[in-house]
């Protein structure tokens, strides 16, 4: 099963080296995504929240309860190839609202 890197950030201190920010930052990112998510991954663990498991599965509905949306650790791929430049990226509520209307249309939520 995928997972967002960012969903692990906790897990990768040294990526701030080369995007910015701070592990504090990273800490806090990662443990707002267990807010959002369905559940916990069994396999992938962090050891920095004492091998919880790395939130998986985004839910929709509670990313629209809450408003927080997720992050995401990107990495742009240069033209003729390689890496130019890598950051940190939420997705935008406004397709997120949409998949969940589209869920309750889907499951007639009233």
């Amino acid at each position: 099963m995928p997972i967002a890197r960012g969903f692990a950030q906790a897990a990768a201190f040294p990526l701030q080296s080369y995007q910015g920010g701070s592990a504090e930052a990273m800490v806090a990112n990662n443990l707002a995504m267990y807010d959002i998510v369905v559940g916990e991954h069994s396999d992938f663990r962090i050891p920095f929240f004492a091998y919880r498991g790395t939130p998986t599965g985004i839910d929709v509905l509670k990313v629209v309860e809450t408003g927080r949306t997720p992050v995401m650790d990107i990495g742009i791929a240069g033209r003729e190839g390689g890496q130019i430049g890598a950051g940190l990226a939420r997705a935008h509520i406004g397709c997120l609202e949409r998949a969940a209307a589209a869920y309750h249309h889907a499951y007639d939520f009233t």
